[in-house]
């Protein structure tokens, strides 16, 4: 399927709210949505800035499955992600925790954000803790074990602790949920 996108800006209508530099005006026209078929042209598009690529965890590097905790990454998405990094600033972001995510990936140059955001670390240990979550941890620990009690009994379904998020995985226990 073909797509055309189009990154066009100038002047004053491009100026961001507290940067007063204008953007470039080259305009970019990919016909095809595949940014690899295309590298050679973004590259050069954006030579004068630096790519910073972020990617999620599950369903992206990750096929969906049913049990979460094996969702692993493969030893060639692994490698993959270790080249890409030697290229861009690289990241991924997440839904699980930051202890989950960089224990599941492993791979210590790369930027994580866990919890959708709200727990991000840099490879240098750098950290952004936008953790406004925090003063609902008690809250937080209240949905997850009442929501785990209301779906104990509905096999295949879990609930997962992400410190400042609570997910309810229920893939392999759609069925029986839509049935009640």
């Amino acid at each position: 399927m073909a797509a055309t996108t189009a990154a066009s800006a100038t002047g004053a209508a491009a100026t961001a709210a507290n940067d007063e530099r204008p953007r470039p005006s080259r305009r970019l026209s990919v016909t095809n949505a595949n940014a690899l078929a295309n590298f050679g042209e973004l590259q050069a598009h954006f030579r004068d800035h630096r790519l910073v690529v972020f990617l999620d965890y599950d369903g992206t590097l990750t096929p969906i499955v049913n049990d979460p905790a094996l969702a692993l990454l493969s030893p060639t998405m692994k490698r993959t992600l270790e080249k890409l990094r030697e290229k861009f600033i690289t990241g991924v972001i997440t839904g699980r925790s930051l202890y989950k995510i960089q224990k599941f990936v492993s791979i210590p140059q790369l930027y994580y954000a866990g919890s959708h955001g709200f727990d991000i670390e840099g490879p240098d240990g750098t950290a952004i803790k936008n953790q406004v979550a925090a003063q609902f941890l008690t809250d937080l620990h209240d949905v997850r074990d009442k929501l785990g009690e209301q779906i104990k009994d509905v096999a295949g379904a879990e609930v997962e602790d992400n410190i400042f998020s609570v997910s309810l995985h229920y893939r392999y226990g759609f069925e029986v949920v839509q049935s009640r």
